[in-house]
């Protein structure tokens, strides 16, 4: 197979003679280049006494360009070829290389233009080059879109261990050192323990091994229910032994506190591609301290789906390959198929690993009243006075930087209310510190109806720690005029390649369409089934260009009307500058 070099549907290498004219092209390898995408870059504010801190905020276009060659028996066939190779000039095109033994490439071109070379020699021998110039995106692509398809509603889930048994399966280390993996420590838990600790001593690590082999092809999260002990960091790393020389350390997707009164914490991490002949748990106590510390496990399970913050709040992670981000159509759908999703949700940022998610009544610590409801997104309400309602998460889930927060409220009135919003940091074995506020007028155009409201922007944490918690508080300071109560708040990243769109919709479908060199602009639709699609009405709220990241994108997904709803996304996957698959 040789190589070959399209404009749009013009072959410009290896062409035989065009049956009517009898002109062919050539494209000369002197002079021709890909380019390269261009570096956006700007400085960063330091304290450097020389030199700049610099960083990339984006890319611009790259140029193409090369030399084609037309000949032909007349110059008058020579000026057919011209014509052809004008037609694929000054227009959205695209370029696809196909080099020899490889899958194709393909750039997406935004603009162009061609000039000639005169040379009166060339002419006499029927023979005219044209430089051709084209302007094309930064990142090269794939030929063929790829679909990232939704994961079932009902999720398939196969347990690993439910760890209420001793045995040669499991081993533990204490600072490196041979310890007894038990049951004693917690009834249907294996654990490693120590009651007696020396106070003030360094923090210990623990480790917690599980021998024997878990194949993760098709259910591609673990997902672990475990307790710390003399430690506020939740951080629990999982390792793969897979027998490779080298091991490796499991993403952390999610952590999410149960509600059973048990003190565990469930912990999801990403498997995908792995079969593992053993699993370690590895945690660091913070709080040297505390006289009892470890580390205990219960409930070890493989499942294709992560588990939902609640039934109405989903969290997956799509990775669409490639090297380079991708602009993508993300795709909500009610689990039935016809159900309306009401006030859809939708936040995409880069995989961190650090277990981040938008949800935060699951870190609840204080408030009022709770009254259960299955039909709101956290499965609970409760009023935002006389107390504030308090979430604390782990500082470590929540990546430094800015953050929207954001709750679904409901007034008693159509009026206005001042909601106060504090934050505050509290770092391990510490009071809280530097804590920052603001308070920010809500109006209220119909009373007793739920509305999702953007309260205000925080830079979390509000101070410097390598561990503990953020606190959020949330009051109404208006409840003698109008009582406001609050199903979820959520802490949405707004930083760098993250996006957040809210929809309110009577259909079961919704479209979330990032800008692309054929629609610059970012586009919602809406529709009644998987192939109609409409503009949506009013009731669109949007922060931010849903593009993912070739390694990974948290996709949190939200709907009022229904249980479970399902997301997939179309994309192209991008490339430096040659596709590999």
């Amino acid at each position: 197979m040789s190589h070959t070099l399209t404009l749009g549907t013009l072959p410009l290498t290896h062409t035989t003679a065009d049956p009517t004219y009898g002109y062919v092209f050539n494209v000369l390898a002197e002079g021709a280049t890909y380019g390269a995408a261009t570096s956006v870059r700007e400085i960063v504010v330091s304290l450097l006494a020389d030199g700049d801190l610099t960083r990339t905020t984006r890319y611009g276009n790259r140029e193409v360009t090369f030399a084609v060659e037309i000949t032909g028996p007349s110059l008058a066939a020579v000026a057919r070829g011209e014509a052809a190779l004008r037609g694929e000039i000054g227009k959205s095109n695209t370029l696809t290389w196909q080099p020899a033994g490889a899958v194709a490439t393909v750039f997406d071109v935004i603009d162009s233009e061609m000039r000639q070379t005169f040379d009166d020699l060339a002419e006499l021998r029927r023979r005219r080059t044209f430089v051709v110039t084209l302007t094309c995106a930064p990142h090269a692509r794939s030929v063929n879109p790829v679909v990232i398809p939704a994961l079932p509603s009902g999720s398939t889930t196969a347990l690993v261990d439910n760890c209420n048994t001793e045995g040669p399966a499991w081993t533990a280390t204490r600072n490196g050192a041979s310890a007894a993996a038990t049951t004693f420590w917690e009834a249907g838990a294996i654990g490693v323990a120590e009651l007696d600790n020396a106070t003030g001593t360094a923090p210990e690590t623990w480790t917690l091994t599980r021998t024997g082999s878990v194949n993760f092809s098709t259910t591609r999260y673990l997902v672990a229910e475990l307790r710390v002990m003399g430690s506020t960091s939740t951080t629990v790393i999982a390792i793969i032994d897979s027998g490779l020389p080298t091991q490796r350390i499991l993403q952390h997707l999610e952590t999410r506190k149960l509600t059973d009164g048990s003190s565990h914490y469930q912990v999801t991490w990403d498997t995908t591609g792995v079969t593992a002949s053993s699993i370690t748990f590895w945690h660091r106590t913070n709080d040297p301290s505390q006289t009892y510390q470890g580390l205990i496990i219960r409930n070890l399970n493989r499942t294709a789906l992560v588990p939902g913050v609640t039934a109405r709040q989903q969290a997956r992670v799509i990775t669409p390959g490639g090297t380079e981000r991708t602009p993508a159509s993300i795709h909500v759908e009610a689990a039935d198929g016809s159900t309306a999703l009401g006030t859809a949700i939708v936040h995409t940022s880069p995989e961190s690993g650090a277990g981040y998610s938008p949800p935060q009544r699951r870190w609840r610590t204080f408030g009022n009243t709770v009254t259960a409801d299955p039909n709101t997104f956290s499965g609970a309400f409760e009023h935002i006075h006389p107390n504030h309602v308090v979430s604390a998460v782990p500082s470590e889930s929540l990546p430094p930087g800015a953050y929207l927060l954001a709750a679904r409220l409901y007034p008693s009135a159509a009026a206005t209310a001042r909601i106060e919003v504090l934050t505050s940091t509290i770092p391990t074995g510490a009071s809280k510190i530097n804590e920052v506020g603001f308070r920010t007028p809500v109006k209220f155009p119909v009373s007793n109806s739920w509305y999702f409201v953007g309260l205000g922007v925080l830079t979390l944490p509000s101070a410097r720690m390598t561990t503990g918690k953020v606190e959020i508080d949330i009051l109404n300071l208006d409840a003698a005029t109008v009582g406001v109560q609050i199903d979820e708040w959520w802490l949405f990243r707004v930083d760098d390649n993250c996006a957040l769109t809210v929809v309110n919709t009577a259909r079961p479908h919704i479209w979330l369409d990032s800008p692309d060199v054929n629609t610059p602009v970012p586009t919602v639709w809406e529709g009644s089934s998987a192939s109609a699609r409409t503009h949506p009405g009013a009731g669109v709220l949007a922060m931010g260009n849903h593009t993912l990241d070739p390694n990974g994108t948290a996709v949190f997904t939200a709907t009022s009307g229904g249980n479970h709803p399902k997301t997939d996304a179309t994309l192209y996957r991008r490339w430096h500058s040659n596709a590999a698959e």
